[in-house]
């Protein structure tokens, strides 16, 4: 597997899990899950498990950071503002 690939994958995994695009996991998951499944499908037949593992690795690592980043921000767009009296 060319190491090109491999980079065109993760910059387009890198725009499907944008940290700030204001959208959940939920969300992210079916168009990210589409793309993966079609991208491993394509190249099913290289004898990379290596590659595969590392790619898997890194995918989760992305999501994580995504969650990281929800949970860090609470819901602070909801807030009211405080009563003055």
């Amino acid at each position: 597997m060319a190491p090109e690939a491999v980079e065109r994958m993760k910059e387009r995994v890198r725009e499907l899990t944008r940290r700030s695009a204001g959208r959940s996991l939920a969300q992210m998951g079916k168009p990210l899950g589409v793309y993966l499944s079609g991208w491993k499908a394509y190249f099913r037949l290289a004898e990379t498990p290596g590659t595969f593992a590392d790619i898997d690795g890194w995918v989760r690592h992305r999501l994580r950071a995504v969650q990281l980043k929800h949970w860090k921000r609470g819901r602070v767009g909801c807030q009211l503002p405080p009563l003055v009296a």
